[in-house]
């Protein structure tokens, strides 16, 4: 059997959808040396309290010049962002079933003190991993050096991993030379993704929340709620 590779930004929190791609795949590679881009999934996202979901944002350093690498992007700590992100987090779910088992993976992340945006968002993703019980190996993109761009640095990735196919997020599809990596060998995946639903509190389920609210709600049945959503992947022209 081939070996997946799987390749995302490391984004605030994520979704169900992303942590299934991680346990998918043999090894996940967080892309962090592309572009920030301002007010997207890389410094937010969103949980459920009482009157709905509602965003946490992580303020960050803005500076003149052209947008930054991702992996250079500073947080702003002149607000006290974490002290109000864990409060929310704790009105928030404080009488889900795992609140009290969960709550102190996730306070003690928060309690450090983080320069770079990028560190803060794979500790949280890797405390969430723990807690779901995902053991993919995991390494950054910037690790590697790879100068190439677009897909050719798609492509570099996962020849450096020794990856025969390529586990991607569906709204890569219309962005995949699908013809390069049949050149290299790689197989191009495309997750097919249907969004379980589980009991939450406050009302009726909404989905595409952090996965913060499925952990606090489900506890150990997390990873298993994750996989029931994977539907067969569609696999990209010429593969």
């Amino acid at each position: 059997m081939g070996k997946i590779v799987g390749i995302m930004q490391p984004t605030y929190i994520p979704w169900m959808g992303y942590f299934e791609m991680i346990a998918a795949s043999d090894v996940f590679i967080f892309l962090d040396d592309v572009q920030f881009s301002k007010k997207s999934w890389q410094q937010r996202n969103r949980i459920k309290g009482a009157n709905g979901p509602f965003w946490l944002t992580i303020p960050v350093v803005h500076k003149s010049g052209p947008f930054k690498i991702l992996k250079d992007v500073e947080i702003n700590n002149a607000t006290d962002w974490q002290q109000k992100h864990i409060k929310s987090i704790e009105i928030a779910y404080s009488k889900t079933p795992y609140f009290a088992q969960q709550i102190n993976a996730v306070k003690e992340i928060y309690s450090k003190k983080w320069k770079n945006l990028v560190d803060f968002n794979i500790a949280t993703i890797n405390m969430l991993m723990e807690q779901i019980g995902i053991s993919t190996t995991t390494i950054r993109s910037s690790s590697m050096n790879i100068t190439s761009k677009g897909n050719h640095k798609i492509v570099d990735l996962c020849e450096y991993v020794g990856a025969d196919e390529l586990y991607d997020a569906a709204g890569a599809f219309d962005f995949i030379d699908n013809g390069l990596f049949k050149q290299a060998g790689i197989r191009v995946a495309f997750q097919n993704y249907l969004h379980p639903e589980y009991p939450q509190l406050h009302s009726d389920f909404i989905p595409y929340l952090s996965t913060i609210d499925l952990v606090f709600s489900q506890g150990a049945n997390a990873l298993n709620l994750i996989r029931s959503g994977a539907n067969s992947p569609v696999y990209g022209e010429n593969t």
